[in-house]
Formats: structure tokens, sequence, C-alpha cells
């Protein structure tokens, strides 16, 4: 489908109105499924009796992965708190309640490690752990067909109801799947000496899910035929590429390490192309030099995620370490920044949100462009 674009007047910018990209036409495929695709041929290379490749996830590839993943949850806060007070205040349940129960939490579990109540800190670190790899999935299914959906309307095409629930639901046993490992126990698995799983299932569930994961990636193989053949044209690379990457991480998973890192680093990444789009359109409607203000949120989103995910854990654990509180400062900080993210991206990746609404349909008069109040829960 051809890129026409209207244009419109916004900050004294001329800007295209519905561009059908969120970076560009050929770089889109590759960001939000592509290079998933090819980091997952890459890592499955070696199982396969391939030459062994130890510098994958070291070096400076570590570095790109990390920051990848750091930025993503800095734009995340840019996106949710820049709106203003009054658009927090609206959504006080998941940006203000959340945060604070988690702090709280921290700091109840490092008030009762100073008293040398070891197990209850422990159980109570581990069951949060869990918490959060059980609901990453759920974050990134959650993403893929929120991707999916934005590509759809950027390119014009329509979806029905039944397609939509196809795409939609056919992600959960990815879900289920992912999280029934973290309660069937994970052999060894551990994060700063805390373990990250339970045995309370059998392990016939997670053989269950797996197979519900075959049918629902054949049902939805299907649906992409059937809307090509409906469409009269292929659908959008960009809809079917993280479609892609999610079942091959999920279904065959390379290893625990490298999946933990790099396909954090693949999710961060086309997190932060539809980022970019809203970050642009966003700064165009407050009349800011688009390039500035792209610079300006991405160099702090990079500064804060850095901030979160390496250096600030590298102190708690050089700093606690060896006291009796332990590495639970640091474990705790991972359990409040992945819960927090996952509450934010729940307000502004809401369907009809004003962030999507930036994706899809561009900039806006401002007065237009001021969010309508939303019920949260």
């Amino acid at each position: 489908m051809a890129d026409k674009a209207e244009y419109s007047d916004v900050g004294h910018t001329r800007v295209a109105k519905n561009r059908t990209h969120l970076v560009s036409k050929h770089a889109d495929p590759w960001l939000v499924g592509g290079a998933g695709v090819v980091a997952w041929l890459l890592l499955m290379m070696e199982q396969w009796g391939g030459p062994a490749m130890p510098g994958i996830v070291s070096g400076p590839f570590y570095w790109a992965l990390l920051g990848l993943s750091g930025t993503h949850f800095g734009a995340s806060y840019h996106l949710a708190y820049g709106q203003g007070r009054e658009v927090v205040y609206q959504r006080w349940g998941l940006l203000i309640a959340v945060p604070a129960a988690l702090v709280l939490a921290t700091f109840a579990l490092g008030a009762a490690a100073l008293m040398g109540a070891e197990t209850l800190v422990d159980e109570g670190v581990r069951f949060l752990l869990v918490s959060v790899y059980t609901l990453t999935a759920w974050h990134f299914v959650k993403q893929v067909y929120g991707v999916a959906r934005v590509s759809v309307s950027l390119h014009g095409l329509k979806l029905s109801g039944r397609a939509a629930s196809v795409l939609r639901y056919g992600l959960y046993p990815l879900w289920f799947l992912e999280a029934s490992r973290a309660w069937v126990g994970r052999r060894g698995a551990s994060f700063e000496g805390f373990e990250i799983s339970y045995t309370l299932l059998p392990r016939w569930i997670t053989t269950m899910f797996t197979y519900l994961a075959y049918a629902s990636a054949a049902a939805i193989a299907v649906l992409f035929v059937a809307l090509w053949v409906h469409w009269r044209q292929r659908p959008p690379a960009a809809m079917w590429t993280p479609y892609l990457v999610g079942f091959l991480f999920f279904l065959f998973p390379p290893s625990y390490v490298s999946v933990v890192l790099v396909f954090g680093a693949l999710h961060g990444l086309q997190y932060l192309a539809c980022a970019h789009r809203a970050e642009v359109v966003w700064g165009m409607e407050r009349g800011a030099t688009p390039t500035t203000w792209w610079a300006c949120a991405f160099g702090g989103a990079f500064a804060t995620g850095m901030l979160l995910v390496y250096w600030l854990p590298n102190v708690l654990t050089s700093g606690t370490e060896a006291t009796a509180i332990g590495t639970a400062p640091t474990a705790m900080l991972f359990v409040l920044f992945n819960l927090h993210h996952y509450a934010v991206d729940a307000t502004i990746w809401r369907y009809g949100g004003e962030h999507i609404r930036r994706i899809v349909k561009g900039p806006v008069a401002a007065e237009a462009s001021a969010p309508e109040p939303v019920l949260v829960g």
C-alpha cells in the first residue's frame, strides 16, 4: 500500500498525519520482530551443532542489550508521568498506589531482615520475584497484540471482531506456558540468591500449554493467510513478525540466560519503536523541534534505565551483600521497577489512549490532544 500522506501544521512544523510506519517503512519489521528472529537463529545455532558463540551476550553486544532494556523502562516513565499531574492523579491507582505499595513492601522486608526474620524475607522476596516472572509473558503478549493492531491501523486496514479475537486470545497460551514454568519449578534458577519458582503444579501442565501454544500458532498462521486473501495484499510485516518471534522464543527457547537478556532487549526494541512515534508526535503537538524533543526524551530514558538496571543494582549489592540485609534490596529493586513498569504500561497503552491516538492519527491540536478521563482498574 502506498504511503500517501496528508499534512497538517502543528507547532509551525508541517508533518504527515497518516504515515504508515513507526520509524520507517523498511525498519519497522526488523525493529518489532525481524531482529528477534535473527537473534533466535544465532542463539540456536550452537544447539543445532554449529560453532559456539560465547560472545553473543558479552562485550559490546552485552551493553547494547542492557541499554535497550534499560531505555524502554525509562521511556515508559516519561510517557506516563510527563503528561502532568492531572493525568497522573486521574490514574492514581496504577501510577501512584502501585509504586507506593512496592516501596513499602521493600522497606518492610528490609526491616524484617534487620530483625533476623530470614525465612520471612526469603519467602516474601521469592513470592514477588515469581510474580514478576508470572506476569512477564503477559506483558509481552499484550504488547505483541498492540503492535499488530497499530500496524493494521497505520496501513488503513480493518480487522473483524473474530480476527481480532484470534490475534488476541491466540497469544494467551504463550503466557500460560511461560507462567507455568515458574510454578512447576525451574531447576537451579535463582535471582540474587533467591529462588524464582515454586513447585506447586505438575509438569504435565507445561506440556499441555505447549501443545495449546502449537495449536494457537497454527490458528494464527491460518488467519494471516485468510487476511492476505481478504485484503488482497500481504499483511504488513510489522504485524506478523512480532508473533513469529514470540512463538519462537517461548516454544523453542535457547539457553535460559540468553533468553532473559536477549529477549528482554528485543522486547525493549519493539517497545522503543512505538515510543519513538509517540514521542515525536507528542513533541510536535507541543511545538518543540522534533530532533531536540526526541534527543531529550530518549537521552533521559537511557540514563534513567541504566540507573535502574545496572548502576543502582550494583551499588546496592556491593553495599548490602555482606550485611544482615544481604541481596534483598537488589532483588526488590528488580521487583519494583518491573511491576511498576507493568502498571505504567497498563495506563499509557490503553486502547483509545492519547499515545495510541498519536501513533495512529498523528499530531492533533493541543486542545484536542488533552486526555479524556479514564477508568483505572
